[in-house]
């Protein structure tokens, strides 16, 4: 989805799955890893009522950009990034780089 979509949607009472065409698309090789977690999910949505409606979020990968032997270094780093902030999201914790870094290593 485009940017604004989710607002839109939580508006209307409908829940919604966050997904940042511009960040959160993992075939985008030049978005680094750093940028993928700081997409904020929550963007435009100020009432809890309607951040309770936003149920998570996806990243993407198109098989034209990847084979089995990038994997690691073009999808795990950014999902695992896109993957942290939903975490941190749900648990409604501080939004920090630290905290990810923590959450990488015990993984």
């Amino acid at each position: 989805m485009g940017p604004g979509v989710c607002p839109k949607a939580v508006a209307k009472g409908f829940r919604c799955i966050y997904s940042n065409q511009g960040v959160w698309y993992l075939d985008h090789l030049d978005v680094p890893w750093n940028e993928v977690y700081t997409a904020e999910p929550l963007e435009g949505i100020h009432t809890a009522s309607e951040q309770e409606l936003v149920i998570g979020g996806e990243v993407c990968m198109w098989a034209e950009t990847v084979d089995t032997s990038d994997v690691q270094q073009t999808i795990w780093p950014r999902a695992a990034a896109a993957a942290g902030r939903q975490i941190l999201l749900m648990l409604d914790v501080q939004h920090s780089c630290s905290v990810l870094i923590v959450l990488l290593i015990t993984l």
